[in-house]
């Protein structure tokens, strides 16, 4: 990759799914080529492909914690959404990934950031049975009575109903 970046290949070009090099690479967890597309100036910040995937988001949901890192160090937005409202954080959650959740909560990430649809990072955990992922988020201060849904639901209902009674101890 260094070799090609010294030779001047476009760092920024994309693909036809309007997917990038940094992207495809955070996608991928590969932390050395996203730090050698980061220092060639790599647009980190960009909006790719699937509905306002950023590096980031994508790097979150598939639980790449060095590469998460390095594009948050680099400037990337913490608390940039998806079209749908999901958030690096929401995704991490969702998908179970805690050291993830703890490295953007050290960063700085807001925490109680709601989708579209109102439901927040410690609804998606506790709704997917993530023990350690719901445990981080309330240790982070996360709203735990706030009512998601319309008032539909609360973490508490939302795990006691879907029977995760590890969350509830």
């Amino acid at each position: 990759v260094r070799e090609l970046i010294e030779l001047g290949v476009d760092i920024n070009k994309a693909m036809k799914d309007s997917s990038k090099p940094l992207y495809i690479a955070a996608q991928n967890g590969h932390k050395a080529v996203v730090r050698a597309l980061i220092e060639a100036s790599a647009d980190i910040k960009k909006e790719y492909a699937h509905g306002g995937t950023t590096p980031l988001l994508i790097a979150a949901q598939l639980g790449h914690e060095a590469v998460v890192r390095e594009l948050i160090k680099a400037g990337a937005d913490i608390n940039k959404s998806r079209d749908i409202g999901a958030t690096p954080l929401y995704i991490a959650a969702q998908n179970g990934h805690e050291a993830v959740v703890r490295e953007l909560i050290a960063f700085g990430v807001d925490i109680n950031k709601a989708m579209k649809d109102s439901s927040k990072p410690l609804y998606i955990a506790a709704q997917n049975g993530h023990k350690a992922v719901v445990r981080a988020l309330i240790e982070a201060s996360a709203a735990t009575r706030q009512e998601y849904h319309h008032g539909c639901t609360t973490p508490l209902l939302i795990a006691a109903q879907l029977v995760h009674e590890a969350q509830l101890s």
